[in-house]
């Protein structure tokens, strides 16, 4: 296996995902603050709960979809550690 070509996939992949993760992370902290403030019968908690958690088919898929691409770009990086550990290795 290409180490240039794992990190040039997981490269790739980090910069698409980081902006849905920021999509999920973001809303999930303002609806922490909405609940701590006591504000979870206003609309924008209830946007900020569509995005971040409503079970209906959008929501679900694009959920599983974050989860997939959080193992892909967790076990890429993984295979980046020991492709790289293994090019230093002294014999």
């Amino acid at each position: 296996m290409d180490e240039g070509k794992v990190r040039t996939i997981h490269y790739h992949l980090g910069i698409t995902y980081v902006w849905f993760l920021l999509l999920q992370v973001l809303p999930g902290l303002f609806m922490s603050l909405g609940m701590l403030l006591g504000a979870t019968n206003s609309g924008w908690y209830q946007v900020l709960y569509t995005i971040h958690a409503d079970w209906n088919p959008l929501g679900a898929a694009y959920r599983v979809i974050l989860a997939v691409a959080t193992v892909v770009q967790a076990t890429l990086g993984i295979i980046i550690y020991f492709l790289s550990r293994g090019r230093f290795k002294k014999t």
